[in-house]
């Protein structure tokens, strides 16, 4: 099954579900639905079995916390994971629940606000005219402050119309004496009413989480490709040589060096309205958000939109590959 039809499948099926809060959090899963419809999305199939040994390898202590690369590269973000590979034990979420497929999986991670004595942290939340905005937010006006990206809950959501999302935790990162600390954290309400067996699995694919990130956040970006069978993609309207109105794939190698940009964008203007992931750029040590990362300084660039609905919409989903060398 392709991913674009797993998550249309899947939001419909929420859809049907009575407002039933996930967890311990404010979220129903009919809402969950609808943020299905607004996330950006990974299909990270080609570079799971990669991710999984990389993951054991590099978590192979569990009191490892995650790595300064464990960030949202959107405000909302769908991983679509091949199960097949890993030896880790997936675990239903429910004794009797039927799934109409085993082979996949879809996680999904949605920035959490933290609190303190009640009070949300205003560092890790949207503000939009100075207040706080609690869920997703997006449009004019809304800034994200530095952790937002950093502070998220992990979702695990199998294709079955009888099984509500899984809360498998969160990553979450504070500021310490100016440093920034990430840690693994988990719902309490789920791990009351788990086995050993099933809360050590979510410990596992929680870090096979930060993993993902790690590598998606190489900034190793090669070519550009429509997704889609032709049949699908005749007949709709065109701006600028996209598709206005379909999934176009963002592909490249983790492994191959990228090179270097040209100086200017010479297709800047006339772009079709697109979202632009967050990425790792060089920088220079005495710039404000400079962090020494691989022996270089870099600056993280959150995700942004660019270029203007009247040249259409230009819907993407992103697939890092793994290829020998």
């Amino acid at each position: 099954m392709e991913m674009h039809d797993y998550v249309e499948q899947l939001a419909k099926y929420y859809d049907d579900w009575p407002d039933m809060k996930i967890g311990s959090s404010s979220i129903t899963v009919p809402q969950m639905g609808e943020m299905l419809r607004m996330c950006h999305y990974y299909d990270c199939r080609g570079i799971s079995e990669y991710v999984y040994e990389a993951s054991h390898a590099e978590y192979a202590d569990m009191s490892v916390p995650p790595s300064c690369d464990t960030i949202l590269p959107a405000p909302a973000v769908g991983f679509f994971v091949d199960l097949k590979p890993t030896k880790s034990h997936y675990g239903q979420h429910e004794p009797d629940s039927v799934f109409d497929t085993t082979v996949n999986n879809l996680i999904i991670l949605l920035p959490t606000c933290k609190k303190k004595d009640g009070e949300i942290l205003i560092e890790t939340a949207a503000v939009k005219n100075s207040i706080p905005q609690v869920g997703i937010s997006d449009g004019e006006g809304v800034e994200f402050p530095e952790l937002f990206y950093k502070n998220f809950v992990v979702l695990s959501c199998y294709l079955s119309p009888n099984t509500m999302p899984h809360p498998i935790g969160t990553i979450e990162c504070q500021k310490l004496g100016g440093v920034e600390v990430f840690n693994f954290a988990h719902d309490i309400e789920v791990v009351r009413g788990q086995t050993q067996e099933a809360h050590n699995a979510d410990a596992t694919w929680l870090r096979h989480v930060a993993s993902f990130l790690k590598v998606i956040n190489k900034p190793r970006f090669v070519k550009t490709g429509v997704s889609g069978s032709r049949q699908q993609r005749r007949g709709l309207n065109r701006g600028m040589g996209f598709a206005t109105d379909a999934w176009h794939r963002v592909s490249w190698n983790v492994d191959k060096p990228v090179n270097a940009r040209e100086p200017y964008d010479k297709g800047f203007h006339k772009m079709p309205l697109h979202f632009n992931k967050g990425h790792w750029k060089k920088a220079q040590e005495h710039h404000p958000k400079s962090v020494l990362r691989y022996g270089q300084w870099k600056t993280w660039i959150e995700g942004y939109w660019a270029g203007h609905p009247a040249f259409g919409y230009k819907k993407q989903y992103w697939k890092p590959t793994k290829k020998s060398a």
